[in-house]
């Protein structure tokens, strides 16, 4: 970089461990950090504002305020008048009350893009571009969804077909094949007619069935699936074994607001020789449209490796529906929708500042960290297991920001930053019992028939 700078990059990571990532940096595992902090300057002691979360921090960064300041004071606000235990997701930028920085810039005549920058929807630049900023990644809607429900996608939340008895499993059950047109098949061919389970959408969505075939061709197992939107050879649209994933796949879903296009992939993770066991992960029906300003941005963006994601695998993980690889592969679908995202803008478009968030490593420290500390692990494998998912993650996000810096040349200041760290939970205690016990809480008794 030359000394004068004529354009800023802001490449935020959330929730990497500093010391980590400077360790995997320094071996040689990620070539794109290694080489910023070569060419520039490494700060390893850097303060965060309290409490150490999300919202707060990343509305922080980009106002130069503290939460006091700026009113976004942790994850779930409390609006002064509402009932004391009713609270909401802080998300929504008409709520910040500090000034920020592509706001200023702007009334400098300045342009910006701004991508998946939590609390930064629905304001928006006038003369700039923005791409979601309502959740932690472009499909994870967290403004106006009811605290039990967390999070909400576009269209619909991860998917899995199965003939397990897996939780939210949309059920297979097969019956001999009949009436398929154009579909060759033989005598033990088997079919069966699925109702997706779908869930958290931002919409009423008017209810898919999808039609599975599995064949027995040579007499060794049922070993492929196809996946049609009715028992027609044109409508057929997967043809997958185990381990594959599909391309992506583009349809329209009928919904309470009108036709909405969406995207999706679909990987089968198992298929039993006799078509017993089934699985088939779909990380969601992923929304094309509604998350972009100027309105139908968000139409010019293409990616074919990638897909516009919401917190899609980590509940899939957890329910055991999907795999480690499987899971480090969905996220990859995150790293290379941001990369084609960010190129595409700001290769087309005019912009001066550039702000940009990844959210993927901090799912994997909420999910692992326990796993991945050896002093609350439960054995050197189960953390050697989870380190290797680790580093491809980072990796990934490590292979995004190369793509993006393509973008950046000798007059531009490139920052990486985060807006906190991670650690392991270790002992837990109850702030109602350590009140009490030092007299600071006394319980009233309950009227009868009344709660405490």
């Amino acid at each position: 970089m030359t000394d004068k700078v004529e354009k800023v990059m802001v490449l935020g990571i959330d929730s990497p461990i500093a010391s980590r990532l400077y360790r995997y940096a320094k071996e040689g595992k990620l070539p794109t950090i290694q080489r910023l902090m070569e060419n520039g300057v490494y700060a390893p002691n850097c303060l965060v504002p309290f409490p150490t979360i999300t919202p707060p921090n990343w509305t922080s960064i980009a106002t130069g305020a503290t939460p006091g300041s700026h009113g976004i004071t942790d994850f779930d606000g409390h609006i002064p008048g509402d009932p004391l235990d009713e609270v909401h997701q802080c998300l929504d930028a008409r709520e910040v009350e500090a000034e920020a920085i592509w706001t200023a810039a702007e009334s400098a005549g300045k342009k910006s893009i701004i991508i998946s920058w939590p609390t930064s929807w629905p304001t928006q630049p006038k003369d700039g571009f923005r791409i979601s900023g309502f959740g932690n990644n472009i499909n994870d809607w967290r403004i106006n969804v009811p605290r039990s429900v967390f999070t909400q996608y576009n269209l619909t939340h991860d998917l899995l077909i199965t003939t397990g008895p897996f939780p939210f499993g949309s059920e297979v059950v097969w019956q001999k094949a009949q009436g398929w047109e154009g579909v060759e098949h033989g005598p033990k061919a088997k079919e069966a007619a699925v109702s997706l389970v779908m869930r958290r959408s931002q919409f009423n969505l008017a209810p898919i069935t999808w039609h599975l075939l599995v064949d027995d061709t040579a007499g060794k197992g049922y070993d492929t699936v196809l996946v049609a939107r009715s028992k027609k050879k044109a409508d057929v649209f997967a043809r997958l074994k185990v381990g594959e994933w599909t391309p992506n796949i583009y349809d329209t879903v009928r919904t309470d607001a009108g036709p909405k296009p969406a995207v999706f992939r679909m990987k089968m993770l198992e298929l039993s020789p006799d078509a017993e066991e089934l699985r088939i992960c779909i990380p969601g029906l992923c929304g094309l449209i509604g998350w972009g300003a100027p309105e139908q941005i968000e139409q010019e963006i293409t990616s074919e490796k990638g897909m516009p994601m919401g917190r899609a695998g980590w509940e899939s993980y957890q329910m055991e529906w999907i795999d480690d690889r499987t899971l480090v592969e969905t996220c990859e679908l995150t790293h290379e929708w941001l990369a084609d995202a960010a190129l595409y803008l700001l290769k087309n478009k005019p912009w001066d500042l550039y702000f940009m968030h990844i959210h993927t490593i901090d799912w994997f420290y909420h999910t692992f960290s326990v796993d991945l500390d050896p002093a609350t692990s439960d054995s050197p494998e189960t953390v050697a297991r989870f380190e290797k998912m680790e580093v491809e993650l980072y990796q990934g996000m490590d292979r995004c920001l190369r793509r993006i810096l393509e973008a950046a040349d000798d007059q531009t200041l490139v920052l990486v930053i985060s807006d906190h760290g991670a650690k392991a939970t270790m002992h837990k205690f109850n702030v109602q019992d350590v009140l009490e016990q030092a007299g600071l809480l006394v319980y009233q008794p309950a009227e009868e028939g009344k709660p405490r």
